[in-house]
């Protein structure tokens, strides 16, 4: 990615190793061949990688949202957490207790797969990194929910690179790359 303030969009064949690709990019999966060169390292908090699947640790959903922090390493703006919980239409969650510091669920695969995605956008909300790495991270929500998101990455200026389906991301990206099964790619600028 030459320039970080273009956003990418994938709308590939499955199986053709999207998926592979970004996490080499956000640096999660080592390389055989090849090298990635960014402008600066692509970890936390200068880039956030949220994949389909969402992996929760224990914890409060404060400690989901500001995850990798910890509350006992840094001091935590409880307004800013609440906040990002709005924004990414959880608050029914903080509406099951009284407060946030006791959603603590025993199992948080207790969650529909919509709302664990939810909560990665929370987390970006929080952190509001340079760039978000979004490997069909909205797969589980609505298309209205989708652009409720996106749109709000868009509002806090981070910059996407996003692996999708749905025509309708097509407008928070600037451009497609598509890639097929056979390692070839094609970059098409979208108006």
């Amino acid at each position: 990615m030459n320039n970080a303030s273009v956003e990418n969009f994938d709308l590939s064949n499955t199986g053709c190793g999207k998926s592979a690709l970004i996490k080499a990019i956000a640096g999660i999966w080592t390389h055989k061949d090849g090298t990635v060169s960014t402008w600066k390292p692509l970890q936390p908090p200068d880039a956030i990688f949220i994949p389909q699947t969402p992996y929760l640790s224990s914890g409060t959903i404060v400690d989901q949202v500001i995850y990798p922090l910890r509350s006992t390493q840094v001091t935590i703006n409880r307004e800013q957490v609440l906040t990002a919980i709005t924004a990414a239409n959880l608050s029914h969650l903080l509406d099951r207790f009284d407060t946030e510091e006791y959603l603590s669920l025993p199992q948080w695969n207790e969650l529909s797969p919509g709302e664990k995605q939810r909560i990665y956008f929370a987390r970006l909300f929080y952190h509001r990194p340079i760039l978000a790495v979004l490997d069909e991270a909205t797969s589980s929500t609505d298309e209205d929910t989708e652009i409720q998101m996106y749109q709000k990455c868009i509002d806090l200026t981070i910059t996407l690179l996003s692996v999708g389906h749905r025509s309708s991301l097509k407008k928070f990206h600037k451009k497609i790359i598509s890639i097929n099964r056979g390692g070839g790619w094609s970059l098409k600028y979208l108006d």
